[in-house]
């Protein structure tokens, strides 16, 4: 342990490597040292292992970060590129390393991202994927209220629009679960949760708009008739052709 330990500070001290291939096996080094599960496991203290060097300050997660860009700077790895805009699982290990950093220093990480962003660099495409990334495993950590993170997270969101839905989120079940409780009792308090919360997890809750349009059609089609829902049946109802099918519309 402590001749791992002192390999992954000394690749730490590393910054004028000018290979490739060398950042390459760093990076596979870092990861596979790491110890991590997975990057979506949370630890009993709310961060990852505490042995591994990368995370054990401030420092060591900007050092660790640099070493990212600098391999995004210098690799023609277009598969590897394209690997982290569209897949769930079997990620490259600079995105693997850069959200298991950012669990446990996610405020310093997400600002080198969007300077990297903002300085309109190599890497800027990439960091658009892993921006969202974050959010989506910690959507709700405070640096995500900052205007500027929130711009290029909608800007990260076009981007990725449908290859983002394959994405883990703690959230996800409980908007899943929000969303179906609005199509069968709209009580007027969780309408105005549904609200409030839409209005801070805005990217998350767009995710799962499918549930709003399933719950809708069979509203519409009357399939449900023991529950109110947000479109109700009352007289007079208008009967409306859409398609092949029958929907029975009241307003």
């Amino acid at each position: 342990d402590e001749v791992i330990a002192a390999c992954q500070k000394w690749i730490l001290t590393q910054n004028d490597l000018k290979n490739s291939l060398s950042l390459r096996l760093f990076l596979r080094f870092l990861v596979a040292s790491s110890e991590e599960e997975s990057i979506h496991y949370v630890g009993s203290n709310g961060n990852c292992v505490a042995n591994f060097a990368c995370i054990q300050s401030k420092a060591n997660a900007e050092s660790t970060m640099k070493i990212v860009l600098q391999y995004l700077k210098m690799t023609n790895d277009k598969l590897s590129r394209t690997c982290c805009r569209e897949e769930r699982n079997n990620l490259p290990d600079w995105l693997l390393l850069s959200c298991i950093i950012a669990k446990s220093h996610q405020q310093c990480i997400v600002a080198m991202i969007i300077g990297s962003i903002d300085n309109n660099s190599f890497s800027a495409p990439a960091m658009y994927s892993v921006l969202l990334r974050l959010h989506l495993m910690s959507p709700t950590t405070s640096q995500w209220n900052d205007s500027k993170a929130r711009t290029h997270l909608k800007d990260a969101a076009i981007h990725h629009t449908k290859t983002s839905l394959q994405w883990r989120c703690p959230l996800d079940r409980q908007v899943v679960e929000m969303l179906r409780n609005l199509g069968t009792s709209p009580h007027t308090r969780l309408l105005q949760y549904a609200t409030d919360f839409s209005k801070g997890n805005a990217l998350i809750v767009i995710r799962h708009t499918h549930v709003l349009h399933e719950r809708l059609v069979v509203d519409g089609l009357g399939q449900d008739c023991t529950m109110a829902g947000c479109v109700g049946t009352r007289p007079p109802a208008v009967i409306a052709q859409i398609d092949d099918r029958l929907v029975k519309v009241s307003i």
